[in-house]
């Protein structure tokens, strides 16, 4: 393997593999440096995406998998448990008993399985004596369920037939899953079922044998045994379980990758696909949902790479990060040799905060910004529609043609380091480069491209400041009263340069209020007091499909309230440090699909991504030159 004329390759696997990670510099590693090939999956193969969806949606109408209630089942069995704990109610949590139904139910329903192996999984906690405990309580309710159908099954009032009734009806029945089957046919079967001796219960860990043998399961499995394995980790991957139709996962996963390897679920399921049926955690059901996400853009970007005929040495990867709190790509460990780095997919903005919190006050660079605004000003009182919002008497204009935003954003620069306004800065291995944009510049350079006709709103905040700027700086040419909003802030030194950071740690310039300025002069109806988050109120309902640039000049105080930088501003004949804030709507509140994220690249990739930007910026100054 450590041949270097040796093509090295790697298939595909179904997670994140983290062998992506290593890095391609090392040649005595495992870094697949000619080619990956993509496996593709048989159509009757169920998988993530069928059981689960992926984060742009879930499978519509899909019963197979069910949510558990956490709040329930922690006073049973807190999921944070330690490996001494004792589980005091001696029955077991009923979400758990209705799994057990349902398997029973589905071994009799699941076609010619007189003479098949079929197997429910429960994996409730990773130590073994805590498994212990639950399977004694899930081997003392299957017997009382096949006594009860032994026994009483001709009952209704039973509470285990009924029990057993109610899972049927709610179950199989309701989705026509029973194969024409009434309740009285399938009691019968059931019944039938019960006297067969075909029900066992198998604990699987390393301290299983003694519990196995006093229980009935001590001999091999047999051909068509119907067994309830319970345990941990070495159930959920260590083993293949034949005819696996029911699960309950009550675990909390931190890595992407070990919870698709503990995905027992996945599979052929050969006539009784639709009768299989899962159990787990909401937070496990989107993590599941990331994870085929991320899976899926990996495979779009093998096929890319050899659609152009390169290989993974010259391809560069990137895995999406999870936004939410779930499971991480891998384990740490295994992405020493991965950059996380901000990214917005195609430009896509929408509900995210975007502000400049990183603020330059060399002279020239204010200079320059005071001279691309006044252009912006001019371009707004001549050629947009001005409207005065009705909430702090804030200057709106809107139908700003996008080529005067794009002017302005393509000259107007915030302080070193500041993601969305200031220059994009690119580092790889101790080496940094600048590239004369933006990130709010590219997007709206994007924008104008894909949609000609898309105008702007162009929003003046107003602040507490005294001086107004008209006043202070006639050379604008306002025509409205603009006052300075006022912003404590630290000094930081960053490669040798001086910004002032907005606001310290909370880093924000603007606030919802901000916003429900600007939605007041561009929404006709009344808007309703908000309670939720700023993004909350980032809607179509109140912008359309219109961005809208807001634009702030900061007054900067430190924190015992004294400006901090009177002097560089007397010598750039300036009052205050322009800002600017963007706003791009969503649809609705909850709509996540559009937001940006953050991704991590793979070395080759972060290589890539610095090269071109020192190629673009000695192409520019050829163009000085």
């Amino acid at each position: 393997m450590n041949s270097a004329n040796a093509p090295r390759t790697l298939p595909l696997p179904p997670l994140p593999s983290p062998i992506f990670f290593i890095d391609d510099t090392i040649e005595e590693d495992l870094f697949p440096k000619d080619f990956i090939h993509i496996l593709q999956s048989p159509s009757a193969y169920i998988g993530v995406k069928e059981l689960f969806g992926d984060m742009d949606g879930c499978p519509e109408n899909d019963m197979r998998v069910h949510e558990l209630d956490e709040d329930e089942l922690e006073d049973w069995l807190p999921l944070g448990h330690k490996k001494t704990y004792e589980i005091f109610d001696p029955s077991l949590d009923p979400q758990v008993q209705y799994a057990i139904n349902c398997f029973v139910i589905a071994c009799c329903l699941r076609p010619k399985a007189q003479d098949k192996q079929q197997s429910m999984l429960i994996h409730m906690s990773r130590f073994t004596e805590v498994q212990r405990q639950i399977a004694d309580r899930v081997y003392h309710y299957l017997r009382d369920i096949v006594n009860a159908e032994r026994f009483h099954y001709a009952d209704p009032e039973d509470p285990y037939i009924e029990s057993m009734r109610s899972a049927f009806e709610n179950e199989y029945q309701k989705y026509g899953q029973t194969n024409g089957l009434t309740w009285e046919e399938m009691l019968l079967k059931i019944h039938q079922f019960a006297l067969s001796g075909r029900l066992r219960v198998r604990l699987v860990n390393s301290d299983s044998l003694e519990w196995n043998s006093n229980h009935g399961a001590s001999d091999p499995l047999v051909s068509n045994e119907c067994t309830i394995f319970v345990g941990g980790n070495q159930l959920s991957r260590g083993m293949t379980l034949e005819g696996l139709i029911c699960s309950v996962f009550y675990r909390r996963v931190t890595a992407s990758d070990t919870l698709l390897q503990m995905g027992r679920w996945f599979g052929y399921r050969p006539n009784y696909e639709n009768l299989q049926r899962i159990w787990m955690l909401p937070q496990s059901v989107m993590d599941y949902r990331y994870s085929c996400t991320i899976v899926e853009e990996l495979k779009d970007s093998a096929r890319k790479m050899k659609e152009q005929g390169m290989t993974p040495k010259e391809f560069g990867l990137a895995i999406r990060k999870n936004p939410n709190t779930g499971v991480r790509i891998t384990n740490p460990g295994k992405m020493r040799n991965a950059t996380e780095d901000s990214t917005y997919q195609e430009f896509d903005l929408a509900g995210e905060i975007i502000e400049s919190v990183r603020l330059g006050i060399e002279p020239a660079r204010l200079h320059l910004n005071n001279t691309a605004l006044t252009q912006l000003i001019e371009d707004c009182q001549m050629s947009a529609l001005s409207s005065l919002s009705k909430k702090a008497d804030t200057q709106v204009f809107q139908n700003v043609p996008s080529s005067a935003v794009v002017e302005f954003l393509s000259q107007y620069r915030s302080g070193y380091g500041d993601k969305p306004f200031g220059l994009a800065l690119m580092t790889y291995k101790n080496q940094s480069t600048e590239l004369d944009t933006s990130l709010v510049e590219r997007y709206a350079k994007t924008q104008q491209e894909n949609y000609p006709d898309l105008t702007w709103n162009v929003a003046f905040i107003n602040g507490a400041g005294k001086e107004n700027v008209r006043d202070a700086h006639p050379e604008l040419g306002l025509t409205f009263d603009w006052y300075p909003v006022e912003r404590t802030s630290s000094c930081i030194e960053d490669a040798n340069y001086l910004v002032y950071q907005v606001n310290g740690k909370k880093m924000r310039l603007g606030s919802k209020t901000d916003v429900l300025k600007v939605a007041a002069a561009t929404y006709s109806g009344v808007i309703p007091k908000q309670n939720g988050s700023e993004r909350d109120s980032y809607l179509t309902k109140y912008f359309g499909d219109t961005p809208s640039l807001l634009l702030y000049m900061v007054t900067l105080k430190d924190k015992d309230g004294k400006e901090t930088h009177i002097t560089d501003l007397n010598e750039a004949n300036s009052i205050g440090v322009l800002a600017a804030k963007l706003i791009v709507p969503k649809d609705d509140i909850n709509s996540t699909r559009h937001h940006g994220y953050t991704v991590f690249k793979n070395s080759v990739a972060v290589r890539n991504d610095f090269e071109r930007l020192e190629n673009e910026v000695a192409s520019a100054e050829d163009e000085e030159d």
